[in-house]
């Protein structure tokens, strides 16, 4: 298909398959507190809110200092009576995933997070230690965590060595599934946390 233009939201009851090169581009997001909106790159600021807008981009952190990316709130809201699925007023949001990619072994804590105290994280990060080089991978379940709402990438034994891949996936209107993959700078431990 040709290049095509339109002029609202385009929306998609049953999603799309983004593909093709452009889905890398790296373009810079002005510093400062602000939700990342039709970008590419996280940025080095100490604290970002992704926007639902660009769930199925690949995100790139070049940057090693510390950060903090907050996920959208999960909204749940059904189609409405009237309307159906032709109700495109509706902004359930369940089912948006993000692609995180670690482009620089960070120094200080990349730290992805939910936007609420009613939301967590199920799922699994796999680290291995690359210190030790022993080809040993360790799985660590947010579930062994209490309320686990926060993964830490410290560059250390938490993970966040260069090609660290995370991708979050609202499953649920409560729950965020996360699965990272990612190499540690020594004994790894686990990354989770309940903070929010």
């Amino acid at each position: 298909m040709a290049r095509t233009t339109f002029s609202g939201p385009v929306i998609s009851k049953n999603g799309f398959i983004n593909t093709g090169p452009n889905m890398t581009n790296s373009t810079a997001i002005a510093d400062g507190t602000n939700t990342i909106v039709n970008k590419l790159t996280i940025p080095a600021v100490a604290t970002e809110i992704l926007a639902s807008d660009i769930a199925g981009r690949v995100l790139l952190r070049t940057d090693a200092d510390a950060a903090t990316v907050i996920l959208p709130a999960i909204l749940s809201g059904a189609n409405s009576n009237v309307a159906g699925e032709t109700d495109y007023d509706n902004t359930n949001n369940i089912g948006i995933s993000f692609k995180i990619i670690i482009g620089i072994t960070v120094t200080g804590s990349f730290i992805l997070k939910v936007a609420d105290a009613a939301t967590t994280f199920t799922g699994f990060s796999i680290t291995g230690d690359d210190l030790a080089a022993t080809h040993v991978g360790f799985v660590h379940s947010a579930l062994t965590t209490a309320g686990a709402d926060t993964l830490t990438l410290n560059g250390g034994t938490t993970g966040g060595l260069e090609g660290a891949i995370i991708t979050a996936t609202a499953i649920s209107a409560t729950q965020w599934d996360i699965q990272c993959t990612t190499n540690s700078n020594g004994a790894p431990v686990k990354p989770w946390s309940a903070t929010v």
